[in-house]
């Protein structure tokens, strides 16, 4: 019925969130393994994809940016730790931004906030985070060196009153896939994602997840980032329903609307 259909969607607005591991078969036999020697075409696929990995060596990224950063404030910001070889920006929405807030409108956000309860962002336990996020790439060690120093690794960079997180490649071991549409369940995602990442990953609900669930949103756990990332382009490339599924290295915050509307911020604060 409509009410029942109501229910559902509200219910799915809240987000059911699935956690899939990635199982590296490539030292099992498998009854499917003949059928990936013959085709030579998946396999230089594979191996052009391998050659496009980032190397974590060198890469960090960049959590908490602001919702209107671009490539050239970052980089002139980063660059001054080295020599960036790539710089990728994510989860930018400048559709959906009103622009920088006048003082009124600033000011009636706060005395909304006020009355709400709700806090300032903090960098501590709990705090908030925009969605953007960049990864970046230094063209050497002592570049990634430098972005990694204590300093910055500890406390982060601070842009326009944002204190940026600053995570090395290393530390990212998920991928996580956003706006699944409805109709498509747990175990159709399993069996999605593993043709997807085969022939040598096995993708496995895990332990205490319910397999008739219609997660909205769902993340991958892999063993390392040189993975992860080959993981990302191919995920990208993975059709599910109607919808523009959204493939990321960081979770998307569930307030995301918010700061990219600018109903939340560190300039509202």
């Amino acid at each position: 019925s409509q009410a029942v259909k109501k229910k559902r969607t509200k219910q799915r607005r809240k987000g059911v969130h699935a956690v899939f591991d990635a199982i590296d078969t490539s030292n099992l036999p498998t009854p499917y393994e003949s059928s990936f020697q013959d085709d030579s075409n998946a396999l230089n696929g594979n191996v052009q994809l391998l050659n496009e990995i980032q190397d974590p060596t060198y890469t960090i990224f960049l959590d908490n940016l602001p919702i209107d950063t671009n490539r050239e404030e970052i980089l002139e910001l980063y660059s001054r730790c080295g020599k960036i070889k790539s710089l990728e920006l994510y989860n930018l929405r400048p559709d959906l931004d009103p622009g920088p807030l006048t003082g009124k409108r600033r000011a009636e956000l706060r005395k909304k906030h006020r009355l709400a309860g709700h806090r300032a962002p903090s960098r501590r336990g709990g705090r908030q985070r925009t969605p953007v996020y960049a990864m970046i790439t230094f063209a050497d060690h002592d570049g990634y060196k430098s972005a990694m120093s204590d300093p910055l690794r500890i406390f982060g960079m601070v842009i326009r009153r944002h204190p940026v997180q600053t995570i090395p490649a290393h530390d990212i071991r998920a991928v996580y896939i956003e706006n699944i549409p409805p109709g498509f369940f747990s175990r159709d995602l399993e069996h999605r994602f593993s043709r997807s990442l085969g022939p040598y990953i096995d993708v496995c609900l895990d332990m205490g997840q319910n397999d008739n669930a219609e997660p909205s949103s769902c993340e991958i756990r892999f063993q390392d980032f040189k993975v992860v990332h080959q993981a990302f382009q191919k995920l990208k490339m993975v059709k599910i329903g109607e919808n523009d599924c959204e493939v990321h290295f960081i979770r998307t915050p569930q307030n995301a609307m918010k700061y990219w509307t600018r109903e939340l911020g560190y300039d509202v604060h």
